[in-house]
């Protein structure tokens, strides 16, 4: 994850009430919405907890200002705030085959 704006619901100052008044929990006879409902209100308390996270838990260490430092950081912070994740990925984002033919063709002139 890159950008952690993403786990904020933007919506102006009520959007928060708003969202949480849509996946209010009451419970019936329809045991699929049930797990739905169940489901929104868990994501939405896991994105509530990681933007938090994000907002409060500072880091001892200075990472640079690249993707795969900022995913580090990131993790973290989530680790820091005690997150319930059991497993966090980050990935380095560059492709072993970008100088491919440059490095085929000195090759093959030899």
């Amino acid at each position: 994850m890159s950008n952690p704006e993403l786990f904020q619901f933007h919506s102006g100052p009520d959007g928060m009430a708003d969202l949480a008044q849509i996946h209010e929990h009451n419970p019936g006879e329809n045991s699929a919405l049930d797990f739905l409902q169940r489901t929104g209100n868990d994501v939405l308390a896991a994105s509530m907890q990681i933007a938090e996270a994000v907002k409060t838990q500072k880091t001892s260490v200075d990472y640079l200002p690249f993707h795969f430092p900022q995913s580090l950081k990131l993790v973290a912070q989530m680790i820091a705030a005690e997150v319930p994740t059991r497993v966090y990925y980050v990935a380095l984002g560059f492709d072993h085959h970008a100088t491919q033919r440059v490095r085929l063709r000195r090759c093959c002139r030899n």
